[in-house]
């Protein structure tokens, strides 16, 4: 691979370091090359201005097509990520200018992928022997001796990488080397001496050899809150464990390994550990020597991702987990490529049948790194075949991107994918709602299962838990069956176990909701499921360089669990997950209730213009309010106006609704038509001039909404108004929440008099009756129904729960109803008073009373709440 390099030299032409050279060490790397460090700095900032100064037409194309690549990698638009990336410009001291955001992203990836190809040329040198006479020393040699050592890095087939498919070829970050002026000069000279420092046999020999040693480097040179908006959690090598543990992979270097999303390679550097581990436990007499299983893990343990930093960054992972074996390959040819794996196939192929058994990497020479199956590996001039080899074992953390975050142009060329595969599932109404929201992921899966994996292989993937708990969007992701394509006829798949680590959260930062799907290529999906729920054990933490066997032993319990669809006439709809003991009680209580709630209002992001707070009353009926400004996400400006008071009516927003308890604190603005369900004609509005004048001045903000919920005209609307909005009485809770919370609502005094209250934000069902109100609220807070809703959503118990907990109709004779009743305005009295006690005394009489309405079994009480409690 770096042939043009001495076997014996460093890249600045010195030997290479003594074994007392500094460890490669997270701690060592992050000092060094981190954020925080004086090369990050000074490097960042010379990329950065030779950049904007870059006037080299094929350099400059390179970095726009790492843009558009970059965008749809990660669903975000660079040039209007300024706000989200300001943290960078303050990391890296850039000044006090505003930077553009997509050169000072591209920076700082050209500052860790040159960081890389040093790393991998020391690593490769390293185990090519150490023999040799010296190379001159590294601040005496010339400017182009130094640009022609890094000429010779950057042709080095290991980053021989494309910036996109339809870009120009060559690795995009090798730019700089068209911008070869004192700044970036003087700054590779510094870091290539800073890395000759360190010793390439720590890599093999400390305890984070078989690690991803450079995911702690990454994370550290973005901060957090950058991570956070880009998406960007690297896999814990623990979690990277247990996914090979569940689909089998012992190491055996003959069975074909793939990650199709493989980041910086956390799957790929476990597996080669594991393919170590296997050689080694067949000495002293391995069914082969070295130089064969070289060339057998090139051929069998393959990445792919989009994303040309991943790529580099993987490659550089993945010599290093060789270590001495490099050794004796010949050529060195990383099996890491920049490829999509959803489009790969896609160009004249159906995706069915047998196609061919290849995988390939365009090589600037022509030649091609990894041959046909039974070809040498490195076999020159090999046709570049045009697709990927199926693998026994597909694993991996394919990117979690919504549907709607994802680039246009990318949304309309994987549009025939997803609609051959069955996911756009929902129509009409639902599909405006949002119930149409799908993930990038669940088209990994399919399609995995389609073009990736062999007949009898098994797939192994980190996937977001609401995909099996979500409501309607994941409807066609849970049929788990490969439509029929073409002549091949629809073929089911078995989905064998999955396993549930939201509470543990293991993505150090992230709030993701996380699972594991374990699913096989032949067989058909038989329920229940085994499902395993992970529980932390106290609050252990788990530390990123914890061991599986540790994390298993003291820092979670594993809950056998099962999990089938929480309506049985609804196969492909959310699961239920449940201990098995608890399926027959649970099903008494379970099915469609006799009410139907709704949505409350939502103003579509205008929160700040409808809420109010009155200031006094200027005539008998009319009151000057001022707006919340600060009240939605968007801050609005703060405005007073004088406006009619039958418009104004107390308002209770989800975060104001607790269990047994309704707060109400501003009033909201509702100039609508509740036959129309969106607002009054503007001619009937300007009658009452005063609102009229209110609501025009935010004719701006209000005009800027899009959302496809909103009515349209007049430009006041919101969406959620209509008859029912004002009843009487309503059973209200949180869109939010890992259960239900309910509370009953009626008619509130306020400085306008009685008025009804409007649930904002939130779920409502209304009501004639105030018994009945409480009735039904009993029903959805007891145990029973508690325990069903938090076994069947991720995180929005929407107005569909009434579809899960079968509710009877109030019936005003039936002591068990009268009984509950009663029982809800106590607990609601309890948490007025704010008597814990005696909550805790009337909600307990409340469960069994439920228990007993439902005909459950009153002795599972304590399974139910045991198993609540983990839920919660």
């Amino acid at each position: 691979m770096f042939r043009s390099l001495s076997s014996s030299a460093s890249i600045t032409g010195r030997p290479l370091p003594l074994p007392d050279g500094r460890a490669f060490t997270p701690a060592h790397l992050d000092q060094d090359f981190g954020a925080g460090s004086q090369l990050a700095r000074t490097g960042v900032r010379a990329l950065y201005g030779a950049l904007l100064a870059l006037r080299d037409r094929r350099a400059r194309g390179r970095f726009h097509a790492w843009k558009k690549n970059f965008g749809e990698a990660s669903g975000h638009d660079l040039d209007t990520a300024f706000a989200k990336l300001e943290p960078l410009a303050s990391a890296y001291d850039l000044g006090p200018c505003r930077p553009r955001p997509a050169e000072l992203l591209f920076s700082l990836h050209s500052y860790f992928a040159l960081v890389l190809k040093l790393l991998a040329a020391q690593v490769v040198a390293s185990a090519r022997g150490r023999g040799g006479p010296p190379g001159v020393d590294n601040q005496a040699s010339t400017d182009a001796f130094l640009l022609d050592r890094m000429r010779a890095v950057e042709t080095a087939t290991v980053f021989s990488v494309s910036a996109h498919a339809n870009g120009p070829a060559g690795d995009p970050f090798a730019w700089y080397l068209s911008a070869w002026l004192p700044p970036v000069v003087n700054w590779v000279r510094a870091l290539a001496t800073r890395l000759d420092a360190y010793d390439p046999n720590t890599l093999r020999l400390g305890p984070h050899a078989g690690h991803d040693l450079l995911k702690g480097l990454y994370q550290g040179l973005f901060p957090k809150p950058v991570r956070r908006h880009l998406g960007e959690h690297y896999t814990p090598d623990w979690l990277a464990d247990y996914v090979l543990d569940g689909v089998g992979y012992d190491g055996d270097p003959d069975r074909t390994f793939l990650d199709p999303a493989c980041g910086s390679g956390t799957f790929l550097v476990r597996a080669i550990w594991r393919v170590l581990a296997w050689y080694e436990g067949r000495r002293p007499r391995p069914p082969y020597d070295e130089k064969e299983l070289c060339r057998r893990v090139f051929a069998n343990v393959t990445g792919l991702d989009l994303n040309p930093l991943a790529v580099i960054a993987a490659r550089t992972n993945y010599l290093i987990a060789l270590g001495r074996l490099l050794a004796h390959a010949e050529p060195v040819a990383v099996p890491v490529f920049l490829r999509d794996a959803l489009l790969a196939r896609a160009a004249g192929v159906d995706g069915v049948g047998d196609l061919a058994d290849a995988r390939r990497e365009e090589r600037g020479d022509g030649r091609c790194d990894v041959g046909r199956v039974g070809r040498p590996v490195g076999e020159p001039n090999s046709p570049p075949p045009a697709t990927l080899a199926r693998a026994e074992f597909v694993v991996g953390n394919p990117p979690w991107i919504n549907w709607d975050d994802l680039p246009a142009g990318y949304r309309e060329r994987t549009k025939s994918l997803w609609r051959r595969n069955g996911l756009f599932s929902l129509r009409g109404a639902r599909g405006r709602s949002g119930g149409a929201k799908k993930d990038l992921s669940m088209l990994f899966v399919y399609e995995g299962l389609r073009n990736l994996v062999t007949e009898k292989g098994r797939l192994g993937f980190v996937l977001p838990q609401t995909l099996f708990k979500t409501e309607g969007a994941a409807d066609g992701f849970r049929r788990f069956s490969l439509p029929a394509v073409g002549a091949a006829a629809e073929s089911p798949f078995r989905v064998r176990r999955v396993d549930d680590l939201n509470a543990l959260r293991p993505f150090a930062g992230a709030t993701n909701r996380t699972a594991v799907l374990f699913a096989d290529r032949d067989g058909t999906t038989r329920f229940p499921v085994e499902y395993r729920y992970w529980v932390p054990r106290g609050r252990v933490a788990v530390p990123e360089e914890a061991g599986l066997a540790w994390v298993l032993r003291a820092a979670v319990r594993r809950l056998a669990f099962v999990a089938e669809p929480v309506e049985p006439d609804h196969p492909t709809g959310p699961w239920l997950t449940v201990p098995q003991a608890l399926r027959g009680e649970l099903r008494k209580a379970m099915g469609r209730s006799a009410y139907q709630a709704q949505a409350g209002v939502t103003t579509c992001g205008a929160d700040g213009v409808f809420l109010v707070r009155t200031e006094r009353r200027v005539s008998p009926d009319a009151w000057r309010i001022r707006n919340v400004p600060d009240a939605g996400r968007s801050a609005v400006p703060e405005r007073q106006g004088e406006v009619l008071g039958d418009f104004l009516y107390p308002v209770c927003r989800g975060r104001d609704i607790a269990r047994w308890s309704v707060r109400t604190e501003y009033l909201v603005l509702l100039a609508q038509d509740p036959e129309a369900r969106r607002g009054l004609d503007e001619s009937s509005l300007r009658r009452h001039a005063g609102t009229w004048k209110f609501l025009s001045s935010f004719r701006k903000e209000l005009e800027a909404r899009r959302s496809k919920l909103l009515p349209r005209p007049p430009f006041y609307s919101i969406y959620g108004v209509d008859r029912r909005t004002l009843a009487p009485f309503k059973v209200v809770w949180g869109r939010v929440g890992k259960t239900v919370a309910a509370g009953v609502v009626g008619t509130r005094a306020c400085e306008l008099g009685p008025r009804p209250v409007v649930p904002f934000e939130a779920m409502l069902l209304p009501l004639e009756r105030e018994e009945e109100a409480h009735f039904v609220c009993a029903a959805l807070n007891s145990l029973p129904a508690q325990l069903i809703v938090a076994a069947s959503i991720a995180l929005h118990p929407d107005t569909h729960v009434l579809r899960r907990v079968r509710v009877p109709r109030f019936e005003p004779a039936n002591p068990r109803h009268l009984a509950l009743a009663a029982l809800s305005r106590s607990c609601h009295l309890a948490a007025e008073a704010k008597s814990d006690a005696e909550l805790a005394r009337q909600e307990a009489a409340l469960d069994l009373a439920a228990m007993d309405l439902w005909g459950l079994d009153c002795g599972a009480a304590s399974l139910l709440r045991a198993c609540l409690r983990h839920l919660l």
